[in-house]
């Protein structure tokens, strides 16, 4: 089954080389992620915008209800060369699994969940 998802991906992938992966969340907020996880722009729905760049990205794991995710972890652009940002960084929890879904996840500067949104499946397209 890994093995399926991570062909169907990366064939997805190869074809869409300029694709962006759209997401709305259930408070009406867009995320857009580039193809290779390395940027993402959040915007709000009074049209606000913060663009984020990848900190880094975890492997596939099973979070505590057996669901398989990726996590990827953006910084506000703001905040790349300062050394105590105060702005919230951003993160994306992604399933893949047949329930699909997302979550995004917006931490403070010592790591704590400050807000969730969801994304659910019908929510999420890619150019």
């Amino acid at each position: 089954m890994k093995k399926i998802l991570i062909i169907s991906i990366s064939i997805l992938f190869s074809l869409n080389a300029n694709a962006a992966f759209y997401l709305k969340t259930n408070e009406g907020n867009k995320l857009t992620v580039s193809k290779d996880l390395g940027m993402a722009v959040y915007t709000k729905a009074n049209g606000e915008f913060e663009r984020y760049t990848k900190d880094f990205m975890l492997d596939e794991k099973i979070d505590n209800q057996g669901r398989p995710y990726i996590s990827v972890s953006f910084t506000n652009d703001k905040c790349l060369n300062v050394k105590n940002c105060k702005i919230w960084s951003l993160g994306m929890k992604s399933y893949n699994d047949k329930m699909g879904g997302a979550n995004i996840l917006f931490f403070d500067q010592r790591g704590n969940v400050m807000k969730t949104e969801y994304i659910a499946p019908n929510d999420m397209s890619m150019d």
